[in-house]
C-alpha cells in the first residue's frame, strides 16, 4: 500500500508541475493579450505587419488638407478615409492637432478593429489557413484578436481548473499533509522564476516582426510570474508553520502524557498509605 501511494503521489507531482506551468504560460498570453495591453504594445507590429506598399503616414500626408478643411467647419465629428483597404476614423480634434497626432489616432484606430474583427474560424483554424509570411498580415492579426485572447484565457482556467484537482490529489495521498502544501509551493516559485526574466531572451529573436509579436505576448510575463511567485512563497511558509506546529503539538502531548502519568503515580502512594493505616486501626482494635 505504501509503495503504491508513494507511486501515486509522483504522478500526480509530475502532473501537477506541468499543469502549473501550463496555467502560468497561458496566464501571461491571456492577460498579455487583452485589449488594453494589446493596444499598449501592438502599434508598432501592427505597423510593421501592414500589406507590402503601404505606408500610414503617406497615406495621411495626401489626405491631411482635405481633413483639416473638413474638421475647421465639423469640430466635432469625425474624418472617415480609405486607404488601400483600410479604414480610419480620425476625431477632428486629434485632426486640428497635426499630423503626428492623427498617424498616432490611426494606428490606435487600426488596432481596435484589427483586436475586434470578427472570424468565421475558431482560432487554430484561422492560423492554419493564413502561414506566417513577413508581408502577411492576416496571421498576425489573428494572433492580437479578441479571438486569441479567448482562447488562451479558456486554456488558463482549464489548467487553473486541473491544478486545484491535482493539489487536491497531493494532498490527500501525501502521507504528511503539510508536505504537500511545501511541495505546491515549491512548483510555484519554480515556475514564476521561469518566466520572469523571459523578456531577456526575447532579444535574440533576429526577425523584426516576431519580436515585436513576442513582447505583445509576454508583455505581462512579469507581473503575472510575481503574483504566483508570492502566491509560492506564501504557500511552502504555510506548509513549514504546519510541520513546526505538529512537531509543537507532539511534544505538547508527549509532555502532557508525561504529566498525567505523574498525577496517577501520586495517588497510588497515598492509596497504599491510606490501606496501611486502616489495617493498622483494625489491628489496635482487635487489641483492644
Amino acid at each position: 500500500m505504501g509503495f503504491i501511494r508513494g507511486l501515486l503521489v509522483v504522478v500526480i507531482s509530475v502532473l501537477l508541475f506541468l499543469s502549473i506551468l501550463s496555467m502560468t504560460l497561458f496566464g501571461v498570453l491571456s492577460s498579455s493579450l487583452s485589449y488594453e495591453n494589446v493596444k499598449e504594445n501592438s502599434a508598432s507590429l501592427i505597423k510593421d505587419s501592414l500589406e507590402d506598399g503601404f505606408n500610414l503616414s503617406r497615406a495621411v500626408g495626401n489626405v491631411i488638407p482635405l481633413m483639416q478643411k473638413y474638421c475647421k467647419n465639423n469640430s466635432v465629428s469625425d474624418y472617415v478615409f480609405s486607404s488601400e483597404g483600410y479604414t480610419f476614423d480620425i476625431p477632428c480634434e486629434t485632426v486640428l492637432q497635426g499630423k503626428d497626432k492623427i498617424i498616432e489616432e490611426g494606428l490606435s484606430d487600426l488596432v481596435y478593429k484589427t483586436y475586434y474583427k470578427q472570424y468565421d474560424c475558431s482560432f487554430i483554424e484561422c492560423l492554419k489557413k493564413s502561414p506566417f509570411d513577413e508581408v502577411e498580415s492576416t496571421f498576425v492579426e489573428i494572433l492580437v484578436s479578441e479571438r486569441a485572447y479567448d482562447y488562451w484565457n479558456n486554456k488558463f482556467y482549464f489548467f487553473l481548473g486541473a491544478v486545484f484537482i491535482l493539489s487536491l490529489g497531493l494532498f490527500l495521498f501525501v502521507e504528511k499533509k503539510s508536505n504537500s502544501f511545501i511541495l505546491l509551493g515549491g512548483m510555484l516559485v519554480i515556475s514564476s522564476l521561469i518566466f520572469i526574466k523571459i523578456d531577456s531572451a526575447l532579444s535574440f529573436f533576429s526577425n523584426k516582426i516576431f519580436l515585436n509579436l513576442a513582447k505583445v505576448f509576454f508583455s505581462e510575463s512579469f507581473s503575472i510570474s510575481v503574483r504566483i511567485l508570492i502566491s509560492g512563497i506564501a504557500m511552502f511558509i504555510f506548509g513549514l508553520i504546519l510541520k513546526i506546529f505538529k512537531i509543537g503539538f507532539k511534544l505538547q502531548n508527549f509532555i502532557s502524557k508525561l504529566k498525567k502519568s505523574e498525577n496517577k503515580f501520586v495517588p497510588k502512594q497515598e492509596f497504599k498509605k491510606q490501606i496501611q493505616k486502616r489495617s493498622q486501626f483494625r489491628k489496635s482494635k482487635k487489641s483492644k
